[in-house]
């Protein structure tokens, strides 16, 4: 197997602390760990000590979580050439001066938290034999800097990243953009995006040297192996949503569409988040023909679960910002169609195999209309939906090309 002899360093957000950071790793660490002789995964924090279960040869390690930040002014300082070498590489328009001025304080003290966490890593590397390490950031803007002070060091010679939502598209980060995309680009070796919609976005504002560093590579999951049992007319249909309850997800707002639906409907939503209040109270003003039924947070497991034994007739998204979503392949993966608003990487799994994509500018009630007509007259089979997601997400054959990837890197 490519890199069975090799050493794979990753970093996380969270993962493998708590449930909600990173769920979608649950999914690549199997391969991860099937294909490298070691993985040391290095999360940057940790939002609880509950530790999801990981193959036997995945082991953590906590020192750039540990990392004592009260040391980042003297740190800072000490490194002023390499604060100095981000500033400029990344200061090359005018936007983006005038960026980094309104916000100076912040982008500096992630500029000096990396210092910390950089030579938190430095110390830990002493302990392993770096020559056959593959290092690999899970996001694009994560351990990224602390990495490039590494390598600054000459400490080691190669790393790749994913890049997914939050870490490529501007519009995710209200007060500044995506930080220092400039030092980013030139310091990783690959990119690997989860969406051709990400890809393009990015090239867009890549220099010509560095466009060969961009690759594409789907995200997956793993096939149910679950009975295709074909939905019939029914009195009664499932809608389902799985996200966050943020502001950009648009679920407080599902209620919105739902209450214009003249069918029989039961609403089940997987996830919780700051917008949830808002969410319960407009579920108030729905009619009596609407059922929900809040789940809150839960396991992935246990969304798994509820689509091996209940019968969903549609996953609904109005999401305004996504990279390629996990939840999404998730449902095709059980034969359940989706009908979802265009954003991000949306139109490359929602497509007329699998689903009804709709405009990004649709209004609550045109999207009404849509989704009653797609439950009353859609012709998408399991049999079709299923083999969909075998084509394009299956986690085995997208992983195992991943990592044939990496390990030659």
């Amino acid at each position: 197997m490519p890199g069975e002899s090799k050493t794979l360093f990753l970093f996380t957000a969270g993962y493998p602390y708590g449930t909600r950071d990173e769920p979608f790793l649950e999914n690549e660490i199997e391969y991860l760990s099937e294909s490298f002789n070691k993985v040391v995964i290095f999360p940057r924090h940790k939002p609880t000590n509950e530790l999801r279960k990981t193959p036997e040869n995945v082991f953590i390690n906590d020192s750039i979580a540990n990392a004592d930040l009260t040391k980042k002014k003297r740190y800072f300082f000490f490194e002023f050439f390499f604060v100095l070498k981000i500033i400029l590489k990344s200061a090359k328009s005018f936007k983006r001066i005038i960026s980094f001025w309104k916000n100076y304080k912040l982008l500096l003290d992630i500029i000096a938290i990396s210092i910390v966490h950089g030579k938190a890593l430095q110390r830990e590397l002493k302990n392993y034999d770096l020559e056959n390490v593959v290092f690999y950031d899970y996001w694009f803007v994560n351990a990224i800097y602390s990495i490039s002070y590494l390598k600054t060091k000459r400490k080691i010679q190669k790393f790749i990243c994913r890049a997914h939502r939050y870490d490529i598209y501007e519009d995710n980060w209200p007060t500044i953009n995506v930080s220092f995309f400039d030092h980013r680009i030139k310091v990783v070796d690959e990119v690997y995006f989860i969406s051709k919609h990400g890809l393009e976005h990015i090239k867009n504002q890549t220099p010509e040297r560095y466009i060969k560093k961009l690759k594409i590579s789907y995200l997956g999951v793993k096939s149910p192996a679950t009975n295709i049992q074909q939905n019939t007319k029914k009195e009664v249909f499932t809608i389902v949503s799985c996200a966050r309850v943020v502001d950009f997800k648009r679920v407080h707002l599902i209620p919105s569409v739902l209450k214009g639906l003249s069918l029989k409907v039961k609403w089940v939503h997987f996830g919780d988040g700051p917008y949830f209040d808002e969410l319960k109270q407009n579920i108030k003003k729905l009619p009596e023909n609407i059922e929900v039924e809040l789940m809150g947070h839960v396991s992935n497991k246990e969304v798994k679960k509820f689509y091996k034994k209940n019968k969903v007739d549609v996953l609904l998204s109005l999401s305004l910002s996504e990279g390629l979503p996990v939840s999404m392949m998730e449902t095709l993966s059980y034969g359940i169609p989706i009908v979802a608003v265009d954003a991000g990487g949306v139109k490359e799994i929602v497509q007329s195999p699998s689903g009804l994509l709709v405009k990004s500018e649709a209004t609550y009630v045109e999207i009404t209309s849509i989704l009653q007509s797609f439950l009353l007259n859609t012709e998408l089979s399991k049999e079709g939906i299923i083999g969909f997601y075998e084509q394009n997400f299956n986690a085995e054959k997208n992983y195992k090309a991943f990592i044939k990837s990496i390990a030659s890197c």
